[in-house]
């Protein structure tokens, strides 16, 4: 089991929610860049969910926003969280 990774003072990321390790630089470069979001599902100072996504730019098209990963961990997962209202 990998342990639980800080993202800032109070908010932890929960250890199953990524395939592996996150690397912070590789975070802060993901986030850097204008064209990639990063949304996520908390639940008392813990990330349980997350999505990415990116801006794709194309040269013949408006740009659409690519929803690249939907996930979540086991335990929160079929409990209406991501379901439309």
């Amino acid at each position: 089991m990998r342990s639980t990774i800080a993202i800032s003072r109070s908010w932890t990321i929960a250890p199953d929610l990524f395939d592996k390790p996150v690397v912070p630089q590789l975070s802060k470069a993901f986030l850097a860049a204008p064209t990639n979001w990063w949304a996520v599902a908390a639940l008392h100072g813990q990330i349980i969910g997350k999505c990415t996504a990116l801006l794709h730019l194309l040269p013949d098209k408006k740009v659409e926003l690519y929803i690249d990963e939907i996930d979540g961990i086991e335990k929160w997962r079929r409990n209406g969280i991501a379901r439309a209202q």
